[in-house]
């Protein structure tokens, strides 16, 4: 989409967590965030409000006072669907979203998204009593040169509906084939809380992946 037809969005007196939502959702728009980032910031906000009562501000500035307190308390009720890492997550992202659109507001002009650094590779440690670099021998054997670094990865997000992510998983450098497939469908049908293998409904499921040779 042309920036110039993005509608102008400006700042509200007293924001709520949705005119947060509404920033970031304009902010992908332009371009200036990656629309699946903004999706996930805004899910996290909304799934974290849900849990304010009736005699609690409902503005960006209470929920980021007191993010930290409102994820706890959104995995203490949620406890049944989602482990604390989800709840730590949402509070993450939605403590990032709010404090951007805060940086906006002070700075509409100059605001831009922090990027997140490129990890570096810790460099090899030499051995304390080695000072100087001694040249290989017959007696020494040459050291090997390092490995080269291994290519980055490309990470997945499943989301499963109602606001909750799944899991977040890299793609291995040379793919998946369908064996691999079959394997990890296996593996993940035991990790479902209400699995039975006694239950010929999901005994079916291992039969289906292994029913057809490669």
């Amino acid at each position: 989409m042309n920036a110039s037809n993005v509608r102008a969005f400006t700042p509200a007196v007293n924001p709520s967590p949705e005119d947060v939502c509404l920033f970031l959702k304009q902010k992908a728009e332009r371009g200036e965030i990656a629309e699946n980032s903004a999706r996930l910031k805004a899910t996290s906000i909304r799934q974290l409000v849900t849990v304010l009562g009736e005699d609690e501000p409902k503005t960006a500035q209470y929920v980021l006072e007191n993010i930290q307190s409102i994820a706890t308390r959104w995995a203490t009720l949620n406890s049944a669907d989602a482990k604390g890492e989800t709840a730590k997550t949402y509070e993450s992202r939605a403590r990032s979203a709010i404090e951007s659109y805060f940086e906006w507001v002070r700075d509409p002009k100059g605001f831009k998204f922090k990027r997140s650094a490129p990890r570096a590779t810790p460099e090899a440690k030499e051995p304390k009593a080695q000072k100087t670099e001694a040249k290989p021998t017959a007696a020494s054997p040459e050291t090997p040169a390092p490995a080269a670094q291994a290519p980055e990865q490309e990470v997945r997000s499943f989301p499963l509906g109602a606001g909750r992510e799944a899991f977040n998983f890299m793609l291995p450098s040379g793919g998946l084939d369908v064996r691999d497939v079959r394997k990890i469908v296996c593996h993940l049908l035991t990790l479902a809380k209400d699995f039975d293998p006694t239950v010929p409904s999901h005994a079916q499921v291992f039969s289906i992946v292994t029913a057809h040779k490669d």
